[in-house]
């Protein structure tokens, strides 16, 4: 199970990364 528990919690950062490398841009982009 704790390997398991890693490979969610690895996939929920690395969505949060986009997510924040996405909003980044974009605020780049309106200035």
């Amino acid at each position: 199970m704790s390997a398991i528990d890693d490979g969610m919690g690895k996939t929920q950062a690395s969505r949060l990364l986009k997510i924040i490398r996405n909003t980044i841009i974009c605020l780049k982009k309106r200035k």
